[in-house]
């Protein structure tokens, strides 16, 4: 047998593989143009192509679908993929809505810290109250000191950055609080920042929602948290403002126009919880070895009484009246938009100032969310499951 030169060899193996080539094209050409009028000879004669059971393998689906008039492997390919897409295939962008609630805004910090870890990039935030402040320091890239900062405040500091007034519309002036936020944060206006802000709040005369992007950050922070009878009004401009969770207590209409993958709302009014917090935060005096001696001797000077029925000062009123309130406001606002996650933080958490606790709420954030997210896929799962022919 006559041995073939290499350069020969390959000249009849390539001139080979494209006759090959060239057949396969033909025969693809005739099939398809036999399909069209076998589909309308069945179809006229009232007939449909049999049915059979669903196959299960991958391969065996592409067929269906390159009967079924699919115009290439490809497409059926796109169709049945080889693992169904995962939102962390790639970054997905998001809106965030952080609603208001006091202290419990500082489950806002194990939210966002638990996105960005997760690859998911926060493009637009709007926020009501404590969430305009914890979105709008976020937005300044200075979420992390913060988040230092809170963690380190005992129930004494939190005294401390509350300056009483007399004789004016509002227990605290909210100054104190505010020049420290700047010292550590540092000072800039919403137009500057890297990502869309909104801070929401309220216009004391008209009643008006007012949507706060531009100008003086910390100015806008302040206007958003001036909570009724708590802290005083703020003039912004020409207007006098009060807390954005008046009239919106969870922001999403800011967010609507944002070309973002997700909307995700954080609601601080979700359903009460039984222990939602591990106990570990305890009083100043308790904490110490002085406590058992301090309350000994109140005891002697002074007996205890136990009260005879449940005791709720003005303020105490006040501030679950507000609550209710926007409770219901939180359920009118989600009722009339469709985010794509809810992240319910339970009401009952801690109470309004109670920001001590950070460190209790930054994980109810990261737990929650990491809840939120994996209730989502289960869903995302079942439906696809549910899609699949046969």
């Amino acid at each position: 047998m006559q041995r073939l030169q290499p350069t020969t060899y390959s000249t009849q193996m390539s001139a080979g593989r494209r006759e090959a080539v060239a057949c396969n094209d033909v025969a693809a050409s005739v099939i398809a143009s036999l399909i069209p009028a076998w589909q309308s000879s069945v179809m006229s004669a009232g007939h449909r192509p049999p049915t059979q059971q669903p196959p299960t393998s991958r391969a065996s689906l592409i067929s269906r679908q390159l009967a079924r008039g699919y115009r290439s492997a490809e497409n059926a390919q796109r169709r049945y993929p080889l693992k169904p897409p995962s939102m962390k295939d790639k970054p997905h962008t998001v809106s965030l809505v952080l609603g208001s609630g006091g202290a419990r805004g500082l489950a806002h910090i194990g939210v966002i810290q638990w996105l960005t870890e997760n690859g998911y990039v926060i493009r637009s935030i709007a926020g009501s109250s404590m969430g305009a402040l914890v979105g709008g320091i976020y937005a300044t890239n200075k979420l992390e000191v913060y988040a230092e900062w809170v963690l380190a405040l005992e129930r004494l500091h939190v005294l401390r950055l509350l300056d009483p007034t007399l004789g004016s519309p509002g227990l605290f002036k909210g100054e104190r609080i505010i020049n420290v936020l700047r010292q550590l944060i540092g000072d800039c206006n919403i137009e500057d920042l890297p990502i869309a802000f909104t801070a929401i709040a309220t216009d004391l005369e008209s009643g008006d929602e007012v949507w706060l992007r531009q100008g003086n950050l910390f100015d806008a922070i302040r206007a958003s948290m001036a909570t009724p009878l708590v802290f005083t009004p703020f003039l912004h401009g020409e207007r006098l403002l009060i807390d954005g969770a008046v009239v919106n207590p969870v922001p999403i209409a800011p967010t609507l126009e944002d070309a973002t993958d997700l909307t995700i709302v954080v609601d601080l009014s979700g359903p009460a919880a039984e222990h939602p917090l591990a106990a570990n935060s305890g009083s100043l005096i308790r904490d110490n070895s002085y406590g058992s001696r301090i309350r000994n001797f109140l005891a002697t000077v002074r007996p205890i009484r136990k009260p005879k029925g449940p005791s709720r000062g003005m303020m105490n009123v006040a501030r679950v009246s507000m609550q209710a309130m926007q409770d219901t406001i939180a359920k009118l606002r989600m009722s009339n938009y469709s985010p794509d996650i809810v992240i319910d933080i339970p009401r009952n958490a801690c109470g309004f100032f109670e920001f001590w606790k950070a460190e209790e709420l930054i994980r109810l954030g990261r737990e929650r969310t990491a809840h939120a997210f994996s209730r989502k896929d289960a869903v995302e799962d079942e439906s696809r499951v549910n899609s699949m022919p046969g």
